[in-house]
């Protein structure tokens, strides 16, 4: 309740990446592009709706290239939020990519491989390295929802799987997961 009320953009991700899995599932590709795009001007992670979307779309066509039709052309607006925000950075700091040089700026954290984060967690856990409290919680819940994933896998749509998966490895990828 705090995320959705307070002045954050997690709510409006959260909004949008419901409409966008809504429309999805009612298979009206437009409207789930239309949040797609407004869920990735939000959130970095809308980018996992995007490809979500991009995956549905050729599941329901077979992963055939001739089962394509005029809705792939709805299905291609959804990664215009990433592009339009990469060239508002672009325009204000000359970088397309500039959130991972803020990253490392602002945040001290670069891009790594997920697993050598979450490694990197329960090495220090093991070794009993003194980290704060809140660290032990980040990685706690990191773990249950790839264990609820993995116990997931034939329940859970594939689109909403695909979503999760990356939307926890997004933020995994940062040498943190604080972000968790």
């Amino acid at each position: 309740s705090f995320f959705t009320v307070a002045l954050y953009s997690e709510s409006l991700f959260l909004l949008f990446a419901v409409l966008s899995f809504y429309f999805l599932d009612k298979k009206n590709y437009l409207y789930a592009s239309i949040f797609t795009t407004l869920a990735s001007l939000t959130r970095l992670v809308g980018i996992a709706l995007v490809i979500a979307i991009i995956y549905a779309y050729f599941a329901s066509r077979k992963f055939k290239i001739k089962n394509l039709d005029k809705t792939f052309c709805q299905v291609l607006i959804s990664p215009f939020g990433f592009i339009f925000y990469s060239f508002y950075l672009y325009l204000t700091s000359g970088y397309f990519l500039y959130f991972l040089k803020a990253q490392v700026f602002f945040w001290q954290r670069s891009v790594t491989n997920p697993l050598t984060t979450v490694s990197v967690y329960i090495g220090e856990l093991v070794t009993l390295h003194p980290r704060p409290l809140f660290h032990y919680f980040d990685l706690l819940v990191t773990v249950l929802f790839l264990l609820v994933l993995v116990v997931g896998i034939r329940k859970i749509p594939s689109s909403w799987w695909i979503f999760s998966v990356l939307v926890i490895l997004i933020p995994a990828s940062t040498t943190s997961l604080v972000s968790m």
